[in-house]
């Protein structure tokens, strides 16, 4: 398996949940991503929050990690995404639009995230 690492915020408001939709794609993901060698966790969380729905964020405390398996079909390979979840707050929209789009949605609907371990960190959250 090639090793995948990541940082994925998770936002909750109200008893609902922040996620990303991503063009293409039928499932909801977290705001987040990959780790870049000698990055920090917290920083890359901040950039991909940035890039990818166009907040500015805290970062919180840690929630958990989690290892997911799958074979990833657009990069043709067998990966071992080691996710680590933080809770995130949204604090300022920025001028420049987000790649995706942040959607919310209500703790019924957590069946439709993408990775099983991304549903995990939202049921340990809620709690």
């Amino acid at each position: 398996y090639a090793k995948r690492r990541g940082s994925y915020g998770v936002v909750i408001e109200r008893d609902r949940v922040g996620v990303v939709r991503s063009g293409g794609y039928e499932t909801f993901f977290f705001v987040g991503g990959g780790v870049d060698d000698g990055g920090s966790e917290n920083g890359s969380l901040r950039r991909e929050a940035r890039e990818e729905i166009g907040y500015e964020i805290e970062v919180g405390e840690k929630l958990g990690e989690a290892v997911e398996y799958f074979y990833s079909n657009a990069e043709k390979r067998y990966t071992a995404k080691e996710c680590h979840f933080y809770r995130v707050t949204l604090v300022k929209k920025m001028p420049e639009k987000g790649k995706h789009e942040l959607v919310w949605i209500s703790q019924d609907r957590i069946d439709e995230m993408h990775y099983q371990c991304y549903r995990w960190a939202i049921e340990r959250e809620l709690k």
